[in-house]
């Protein structure tokens, strides 16, 4: 058998999917292959009409079915400063004597002055036991029914020792949501642990530390004061999309230490938000009916609510066959945006745009019905409305077509069929060349090849060719040494 360098001619057979509103494929090449300059055998492009089609007559296969598509999702939000988000500001009453208390008051502050638009306080005081840690065959619940008699002086009651927590906070993960220890011996005192649970993007802000020094919170945890003036004392949960849990590294005192009067408030770490990304999933055999997008979009909307503690949400009207998104209500956010890949807009009846804003939160009516009398015509209609099909080498610059910058490769032309593709005369003519970047030389890498499609509109305007439907490319790229 040759050395594959030595081999004359190679070729690479590809499909890849044209999503609606892309105008982009990419075709990955052996890094073995280099040497040889490379040229479209052939080619064709086909609206997904035709996938439609297959699927209405039962002709795909359980494996095709299940292909995985996934599209990328992620918020965007500018939280203002006037007015805040967070309101207010809690002085703890001289009246609070214990650190047990002050954290309830605490508690009860941010609870009460819940952002509209939030799905949890910004930020809570619960507490753990040390010793919990060695007792890994029981549940949390389990030990402290173990432990009433010592923490509470009586048998476990769910009324009177269960549900401490404000409500909002009782549904945030890993949130201890017990009566914190009525009784304070040394041995309890000893193992437990204040812990500030602080939102996503969410900073407390603090005007003294001895409070919080008293509560088990060490110089180390607090750290130097920050800002104009005296400054103040900040804890910062940079995190995007979880609550941050701090633990104090000492125990408490039971009796409130009151320097000086102490306040807290809390305010935005970022106001310009943009949450990671969480990626929606629907298999290839769902996506043709409009009431699996709800489960899959919802799902990832109740993600982004938990865990960024905004609330978002996703609807769809089965009659009228209308996606909606909902957005928080609330004066301190401004141009809150929910950015999806324009294949996933269009699917939802937005159109080729990308972020959907509560300006234009309901799509059109989208009908998943399949007609299969249409499908062939809409197929034709389109490729003939787009007429010619330019394909260029999107990383080769050139200036040998009129209208494009990139290095021309081939066009297609429409077929009665409904498809785009190379037609026969083309064969007469020495085709379009590329060769493979020499930075791949030796590497065992695939490398990918990057092809940009273009159109005509009228007055002979090339622009990126944008259908409103999907597609697919297939063919062979040929690889010679000339």
């Amino acid at each position: 058998m040759k050395h594959q360098d030595t081999i004359h001619d190679v070729f690479v057979p590809f499909r890849a999917d044209l999503p609606a509103g892309h105008s982009k494929f990419t075709v990955e090449v052996p890094s073995s292959f280099v040497g040889r300059e490379f040229f479209f055998s052939s080619i064709a492009l086909v609206p997904d009409f035709y996938a439609q089609q297959a699927m209405g007559f039962d002709l795909d296969v359980s494996e095709e079915l299940n292909q995985l598509i996934l599209y990328d999702v992620y918020l965007s939000v500018k939280f203002k400063t006037d007015p805040k988000l967070y309101p207010g500001t809690f002085i703890v009453p001289i009246a609070v004597s214990t650190t047990a208390k002050c954290a309830t008051e605490i508690n009860n502050f941010f609870q009460t002055n819940k952002p509209s638009g939030l799905v949890h306080l910004g930020a809570f005081f619960d507490w753990t036991d040390i010793r919990f840690d060695i007792k890994r065959h029981l549940s949390w619940e389990n030990y402290i029914k173990l432990m009433a008699p010592a923490f509470y002086g009586e048998p476990y009651n769910p009324e009177k020792h269960f549900n401490a927590l404000p409500i909002s906070a009782r549904t945030v993960k890993g949130a201890n949501n017990f009566l914190y220890p009525t009784i304070t011996s040394t041995a309890t005192i000893e193992n437990l642990r204040f812990r500030l649970n602080i939102a996503p993007n969410t900073n407390f802000v603090m005007s003294t530390n001895g409070q919080i020094q008293s509560m088990g919170f060490s110089d180390e945890q607090i750290g130097e004061r920050e800002g104009r003036g005296r400054g103040q004392f900040f804890f910062k949960n940079k995190n995007k999309m979880t609550f941050l849990t701090i633990e104090a590294d000492n125990q408490p005192q039971v009796i409130l230490s009151k320097e000086l009067p102490l306040s807290v408030s809390l305010n935005v770490n970022q106001t310009n938000f943009i949450s990671d990304i969480v990626t929606v999933s629907i298999t290839k055999g769902d996506s043709y009916k409009n009431i699996n997008y709800l489960t899959s979009i919802k799902k990832v909307m109740l993600e982004f609510t938990e865990k960024c503690n905004l609330q978002v949400a996703f609807s769809y009207n089965e009659n009228e066959k209308i996606f909606s998104f909902g957005f928080p209500t609330n004066l301190s956010m401004d141009n809150f945006t929910i950015t999806l890949p324009t294949e996933l807009s269009e699917r939802l009846g937005f159109g080729l745009i990308t972020d959907i804003t509560i300006n234009n939160n309901t799509g059109k009516k989208v009908d998943d019905t399949i007609n299969m009398k249409e499908l062939v015509d809409k197929a034709r209609a389109l490729v003939m409305d787009t007429s010619l099909v330019v394909i260029s080498d999107d990383n080769t610059s050139a200036n040998t077509t009129a209208g494009i910058y990139e290095k021309y490769m081939c066009s297609l032309y429409p077929t009665v069929q409904g498809t785009m593709e190379i037609p026969q005369s083309e064969n007469c003519y020495e085709p379009a060349r590329i060769t493979l970047p020499s930075i791949y030389v030796g590497s065992t890498a695939l490398v990918p090849l990057t092809f940009r499609l273009s159109r005509y509109l009228d007055r002979n305007v090339l622009v990126n060719l944008i259908w409103k439907t999907g597609g697919y490319v297939f063919g062979v790229l040929r690889g010679k040494k000339f």
